[in-house]
């Protein structure tokens, strides 16, 4: 088997990760909930990303756009100057009325600002995660708490390769993960886990 070296990280990972940027503190994929998260102390968000009919990334998770915003459709198939005047925050709470949807570029350049981390997140480790992950040179496994293995955990730690788990809500949810060997975790209650 092809093995690849590890680079040494540079950033240390937090354990917890605001889910979707500011987890139920804020819109979720908003600018608002990387400024929450930051607020907060936590130095990590995961977000999600669609494209747009134009092919633009934007912060976003559903294939449509009634869930979490005032527009209709599907993300796929709306035009990005339709996408910049939607409102992505009034459906959280009156007070982030007005929040628009963000492109990725506007996030990541937040990011940059706030001194926030990004990261990706896997499904249900297959099988051959391992192979696909070293055919990908890639740092770290994330998959959904409910659907990790402690055989994959294993492997993983003897590879050095630090394992996330995503959507952990419960604090005592998240200390069970972290003694079963899991390096962090993704929530929207980070106001619950604030400490770990």
């Amino acid at each position: 088997m092809r093995t690849h070296p590890r680079p040494a990280p540079a950033w240390a990972l937090p354990r917890v990760f605001a889910h979707r940027c500011g987890g139920a503190l804020a819109p979720e994929n908003s600018l608002s909930g990387l400024r929450i998260a930051a607020a907060l102390g936590f130095g990590a968000v995961e977000f999600d990303v669609m494209l747009s009919a134009d092919g633009s990334p934007w912060l976003f998770h559903d294939e449509t756009l009634e869930r979490t915003s005032s527009g209709s459709g599907r993300m796929s198939q709306t035009p990005d100057a339709v996408l910049g005047a939607v409102d992505a925050g009034a459906y959280r709470h009156r007070a982030f009325a007005g929040e628009s949807l963000p492109t990725l570029a506007q996030a990541a350049a937040l990011c940059r600002e706030l001194g926030l981390m990004l990261a990706c997140l896997w499904t249900r480790p297959p099988a051959d995660w391992l192979a696909r992950f070293d055919a990908l040179s890639a740092y770290s496994l994330h998959c959904a708490h409910d659907q990790l293995d402690d055989p994959v955990i294993k492997v993983a730690q003897a590879r050095a390769i630090p394992v996330l788990c995503y959507t952990v809500n419960e604090r005592s949810a998240a200390e069970a993960l972290f003694a079963r060997g899991v390096a962090a975790v993704f929530s929207d209650r980070i106001d619950a886990l604030r400490g770990l």
